[in-house]
């Protein structure tokens, strides 16, 4: 649908609905009223993401050759340069040569966006941390660019001992919202989209610094920071996560609760 923004402030009958204050805060730029923006989040369904017995983990950590002791990474996306996974990769290389056991998996979206996780690490090969991405970090990184089902998803999310999403720019970013409702801790951005359901049982935040790309807001995630976050979990990972961070995300983000804020805002 096309429409002039500005003319939304002299509508009566327009109102604007978005995910999170991050992408408030674009509409607020752009010139819109702040009176004709609610922010909704999105939500998830209860009953495709959650959390798994030991042994269903183990089965689908099978398939994968994940081991018992391995600690598995995992990161879901565009792999588009707002979803920041090169500084994951980056963070990832120099946690691998303290951590023997930790693995990466990446699942892209090459049918949409024709894009792979491959060409991320491509891009790390031509910056100054070329000399990381070695035959000892790339062994275990497993790429994944075929379709997966929603169960399929609810296992990767719930096989990986951490999410992470080092983003850079996000409308509202579900896939961590997801990893959490599996019981998975999450390692995200701080500064973006997703302070707006952030919570501490959830895992950790990304320090990061806000820059102006032409007329856009990004921010930079820092790679120290993502080391030290994924290092937290790996040593104690029953700070993070479990069930506590499961109910608190089917708490106050299912689906059910959403739609009711929604209808809401639409009958009043």
């Amino acid at each position: 649908v096309n429409f002039d923004l500005k003319n939304i402030n002299n509508d009566d009958q327009v109102n604007i609905v978005t995910p999170s204050n991050w992408s408030k805060t674009g509409f607020l730029n752009a010139g819109i009223n702040d009176k004709k923006i609610t922010v909704i989040p999105h939500g998830i369904d209860e009953k495709i993401f959650f959390p798994l017995s030991k042994i269903q983990k183990k089965l689908f950590r099978d398939k994968l050759k994940i081991k018992k002791d391995d600690f598995l990474i995992s990161s879901i996306g565009a792999m588009t340069k707002n979803k920041g996974i090169e500084y994951l990769i980056i963070a990832y290389c120099i946690l691998k040569k303290k951590y023997k056991n930790l693995k990466l998996v990446l699942k892209d979206q090459n049918n949409l966006y024709n894009r792979t996780g491959l060409d991320c690490i491509n891009r790390v090969k031509k910056t100054k941390y070329s000399n990381l991405v070695n035959n000892n970090c790339l062994k275990d990184i497993l790429l994944i660019s075929t379709n997966l089902n929603v169960n399929s998803l609810n296992q990767l999310y719930n096989s990986s001992n951490c999410y992470v999403s080092s983003y850079m720019a996000e409308g509202f970013n579900l896939t961590p919202l997801e990893a959490s409702a599996c019981g998975t801790p999450i390692v995200i951005t701080k500064g973006g989209s997703t302070d707006d359901y952030f919570n501490k049982k959830l895992g950790l935040q990304i320090e990061s610094k806000l820059l102006k790309v032409k007329d856009k807001n990004m921010l930079e995630p820092n790679v120290d920071s993502i080391v030290a976050s994924i290092e937290k979990i790996i040593t104690k990972p029953d700070q993070y996560g479990g069930e506590s961070a499961s109910r608190y995300i089917t708490d106050n983000f299912s689906w059910n609760k959403i739609v009711h804020k929604l209808y809401k805002l639409l009958i009043r």
